[in-house]
């Protein structure tokens, strides 16, 4: 996969609703992360 061109947007707790309005503004995935302390975080990018 191409990844020159794919920017990070932000890492921080997200919720479903935060997650529809960024696909809609052109981000197209993300990952869902589980750090030791128990926290969880979506990193959500986008490819332009």
């Amino acid at each position: 996969m191409e990844l020159e061109n794919t920017k990070i947007g932000f890492i921080y707790p997200i919720s479903e609703r935060e997650l529809l309005e960024m696909k809609v503004g052109g981000y197209i995935g993300h990952v869902l992360v589980e750090l030791q302390n128990g926290n969880r975080y979506r990193l959500a990018y986008m490819i332009q």
